[in-house]
């Protein structure tokens, strides 16, 4: 899997990736037998110009205030735009992670079966993983879809694609223990070696 990482400026600042995220990243989907090949932050096409957009003039369209994100509708589409003509050649080659300089309701997202994630900036090593994971085909642990061949108890594993490392039940609204999430399953290593970027 070749990787793409993307610096969007969205309030004052790019964007970046959690520290040492890397190891834990290749970890994970080592565990399926997918080797992580490259990942880039410049364009070699250009001069190795460095991965950045900016959409800081689109503000008052996603609703930013003090660094707050409080609108995401049509982000993803103004991101794969601009990604798309600013460097066409890594267009749909590389899974592409967008990372954003401001918070939202969320750590970040993907779509099922996408070829992006994107990462606010209170996302933690876990959220790539498991952004990209979602890109890769792979629902939540505890979801019914038609990509699932399984489906488990919410919030009770170690599986990277659960919610288990909430300190508060989303539903109850009680304290709980966290459990680390590290771990992949043999069917998602199936379903996630289907997805066109790794063929």
């Amino acid at each position: 899997l070749d990787v793409a990482v993307v610096r969007v400026k969205a309030f004052t600042d790019f964007g970046a990736p959690t520290k040492n995220w890397k190891n834990f990243f290749k970890n994970i989907l080592g565990q399926a037998l997918i080797k992580v090949t490259s990942i880039i932050d410049t364009d070699a096409t250009k001069y190795n110009e460095r991965l950045n957009l900016d959409i800081s003039s689109k503000k008052s369209i996603y609703d930013i205030d003090s660094g707050f994100m409080s609108k995401t509708d049509g982000l993803e589409r103004d991101l794969e735009t601009l990604f798309k003509n600013e460097h066409p050649n890594l267009y749909r080659k590389y899974f592409t992670l967008y990372f954003l300089d401001v918070e939202s309701d969320l750590n970040g997202y993907s779509g099922i079966n996408k070829h992006y994630g994107v990462m606010f900036n209170t996302h933690t090593e876990e959220t790539i993983t498991h952004e990209c994971l979602h890109g890769l085909t792979l629902p939540h642990s505890f979801s019914y879809t038609e990509w699932t061949n399984y489906v488990y108890e919410a919030m009770a594993t170690d599986n990277i694609m659960d919610y288990s490392h909430l300190e508060k039940d989303p539903v109850s609204g009680n304290a709980r223990s966290p459990i680390n999430r590290f771990q992949l399953w043999r069917w998602q290593w199936e379903t996630i070696r289907k997805h066109y970027l790794l063929k």
